[in-house]
């Protein structure tokens, strides 16, 4: 008895479909021709609807990137916050500035740190503003207070959201800060957040093991 095999989509919306889904869930072409047991070529073939790619390579094609996309969108901002902080020799404690601080201290701050932006957080423990190298370059004196120079401050979102909305968000933004899941506190006395993301930690995360 002939196997029964299940009618593909035309090669075009097959192309469309793997090329798009592929690509926005930063599933390489060497990812994914490893999951499916097939070469880079192939992954390249069927993207730009070349013939020559068999039904069974399609439809293994297919069913592997679901898998993947399935495996990454289970990644939440706590795995790359945890990931990030286990690189770190010693605890790890967010650095922020009060906006009535002098900017003098944000410059120490971030000398000190090698970061390139502060949160500012007021003494209420919420974020107000962000400082940024650009914003101290345009200081004219360091007794000013921080608050005549900072930006509106970094979007918020919750350790339990998906790490692929905080990514997106992050095309956008230079940071994002990160909040308890909403059925814990913080662990700080000074504010209510557990860490900050930047584009950088996305690309540390994605060539590592996490979610592949």
């Amino acid at each position: 008895m002939d196997e029964i095999k299940i009618e593909l989509p035309p090669p075009e919306e097959i192309a469309d479909w793997l090329r798009t889904t592929r690509k926005n869930h930063d599933v390489t072409q060497k990812e994914l021709a490893e999951r499916a047991e097939v070469s880079p070529s192939q992954i390249s073939r069927v993207e730009s609807q070349k013939a020559g790619t068999a039904y069974e390579k399609i439809y293994r094609i297919q069913q592997e990137l679901s898998a993947l996309t399935d495996e990454k969108s289970k990644i939440n901002v706590e795995d790359i916050l945890s990931k990030k902080h286990a690189s770190r020799s010693s605890e790890y404690e967010l650095a922020f500035i009060n906006p009535t601080e002098p900017i003098e201290i944000a410059v120490d701050i971030m000398e000190e740190l090698n970061i390139s932006q502060l949160p500012v957080i007021e003494e209420s423990g919420q974020s107000v503003g962000r400082l940024t190298e650009r914003d101290l370059l345009t200081a004219q004196e360091l007794s000013t207070r921080v608050e005549e120079y900072m930006r509106p401050p970094m979007p918020e979102l919750t350790a339990e959201t998906p790490a692929s909305i905080a990514r997106d968000l992050l095309e956008t933004n230079e940071a994002v800060l990160i909040t308890p899941t909403q059925d814990t506190s913080s662990t700080t006395e000074n504010h209510r957040y557990v860490g900050i993301l930047t584009p950088s930690d996305f690309t540390r995360i994605e060539n590592s093991d996490l979610g592949s």
